[in-house]
């Protein structure tokens, strides 16, 4: 996907009265609700990206409020 049509879904979503107020919700370029994927779903992803963000931060897990 191109940032140009990841920018004009956000665009859309943004500027559109359907979506106002919807939080926690997948859409797709097509303005659609969709599902997220398996990779979104699997716990040691979730640990990777946590290690991962606080490196490139530099932040340190037991400064975290």
């Amino acid at each position: 996907i191109t940032p140009e049509k990841m920018a004009a879904t956000y665009v859309a979503v943004a500027l559109d009265d359907e979506y106002g107020g919807v939080t926690g919700r997948h859409i797709s370029t097509k303005l659609k609700f969709v599902g997220s994927n398996k990779f979104s779903k699997n716990k040691e992803n979730w640990d990777k990206l946590w290690a991962l963000s606080l490196k490139q931060t530099g932040l340190q897990e037991e400064a975290l409020p």
